[in-house]
């Protein structure tokens, strides 16, 4: 019975391998084919579009401080 169980144990673990093997295997063929840095391409440039609304805000913020400062010291 013993025997049985490690068996299913092992099998178990072979599976698995080879589920992370097949894995990094459609990972390298996405990276060849530049399915992966197509991906990071966008990413990057919608991170970039947010980088610009955040100064962009930051700007108008600063723009609306100085115009209250403006304002009240008058």
């Amino acid at each position: 019975m013993n025997l049985f169980k490690k068996n299913s144990i092992s099998k178990g673990c072979n599976k698995q391998k080879s589920q992370k093997i097949s894995t990094l295997d459609q990972l390298k063929e996405q990276i060849d084919k530049g399915i992966i840095l197509e991906n990071e391409k966008e990413q990057s440039e919608s991170q970039s579009e947010l980088y610009q609304n955040v100064l962009q805000q930051e700007r108008k913020q600063n723009s609306k401080r100085r115009l209250e400062e403006l304002v009240f010291d008058e």
